[in-house]
């Protein structure tokens, strides 16, 4: 069964629409058309879809950081109209301030939040300690991994505690073996923290390691195509090929992924890496 319990709904993606409008061209694209989804409190749910279908204009709606054409947004119940605390951003690239230690980059929101470094010192601790950066408190940007950075910025979003968590492929930079030990700490801190997670990415084997469900979005524009509920133990999501389950739904999810992809004409493909 899935992981969580929760029934509550924690997002409400209400008929979504959205237009870019091109400035110089006077030209709209309409990237978002009708598109419904409901997540839960406590779920991890993975977005995944074909190249430039939305996915990333998605989530930045629900952060509040665009504002859509038509449609609603809510969390808790409430309309969401601009960025607030409730919801942390961890994006793909690392986002951490180069002239600021890992201590400085986690703790910054407390700080924006008027917590003073007594009352910040116990939870930045914390959670350097929980995504493994103990030891490198002083270290700046340019002297960690890329692995490490994001790293800091999941702590740094982590450390602001918000009810939602909107990442946005935060591990498509590093290189695989970084990534696979990403994922996993990434559902380790989840288990522990069980903070709703709203994770966007392109490989269908991440989406389906991570995720108690996983939308697959339609191409442009963009609408839920299907939500696939992944039932397996994460325990024994590493070996698909020992698990004629969990291998068959990796299979559907490609499947409806590179149906998306040709349909578009793309030329990428739903890559399974």
């Amino acid at each position: 069964m899935p992981t969580t319990t929760a029934t509550a709904t924690k997002i409400a993606v209400r008929d979504l629409v959205h237009r870019y409008y091109d400035v110089q061209s006077h030209a709209t694209t309409l990237a978002i058309q009708g598109l419904d989804l409901n997540v839960q409190d406590g779920e991890f749910l993975s977005v995944l879809g074909p190249s430039g279908c939305g996915k990333s204009t998605l989530l930045y709606i629900i952060a509040g950081l665009i504002k859509p054409t038509s449609g609603q947004i809510l969390v808790d119940g409430q309309v969401v109209s601009k960025p607030g605390p409730d919801r942390g951003m961890v994006f793909q690239e690392y986002a951490l301030l180069p002239w600021k230690d890992v201590r400085e980059n986690v703790g910054l929101g407390l700080k924006l939040r008027g917590l003073n470094q007594t009352q910040r010192t116990p939870i930045v601790d914390r959670f350097i300690e929980m995504v493994g950066l103990r030891g490198f408190e002083e270290k700046y940007p340019h002297e960690l991994s890329g692995g490490m950075k994001q790293r800091a910025a999941v702590a740094r979003t982590l450390a602001s505690d918000p009810k939602v968590m909107l990442m946005d492929e935060p591990f498509a930079a590093v290189d695989a073996q970084t990534r696979i030990t990403m994922q996993e700490e990434l559902v380790r801190i989840w288990q522990e923290t069980r903070k709703t997670i709203l994770f966007v990415t392109h490989s269908v084997e991440e989406a389906a390691f991570l995720a108690d469900r996983v939308a697959v979005l339609k191409a442009r524009p963009s609408r839920v195509k299907e939500i696939v509920t992944i039932t397996t133990p994460r325990t024994n999501r590493r070996q698909a090929d020992k698990d004629p389950e969990f291998g068959a739904v990796q299979a559907r999810l490609f499947d409806l992924v590179r149906a998306e992809v040709k349909e578009s004409g793309d030329s990428a493909t739903g890559s399974r890496h």
